[in-house]
């Protein structure tokens, strides 16, 4: 049988607009947070579906001028399952 989803999602991250024009140019990449409080682990977080979440996030943190770079996410390469219910964390290109 034939599956008709996708493993794409459209994510956004904010940012401020000097790093993410920077980002978007290909010149620099985003910033992984490596913070111990990080829940999900280090990694570059985006807000699926959301760009105006992640424009909050970006004037909550108080950025010179909060910026939102959205991307196209292919989930089948955030993860590796090694068969025994756990997965690991292959990384992100955008």
């Amino acid at each position: 049988m034939t599956r008709l989803n996708t493993s794409f999602v459209l994510g956004y991250h904010g940012c401020d607009k000097a790093i993410g024009l920077l980002a978007v140019a290909g010149k620099l990449d985003l910033i992984q947070s490596e913070k111990a409080y990080d829940w999900l682990g280090p990694g570059v977080y985006f807000w699926e579906g959301d760009p105006l979440r992640a424009l909050d996030w970006a004037r909550w943190k108080k950025f010179n001028e909060p910026f939102v770079v959205g991307a196209v996410i292919d989930l089948k390469k955030l993860s590796r399952f090694d068969g025994k219910g756990k997965s690991r964390f292959v990384g992100i290109g955008l």
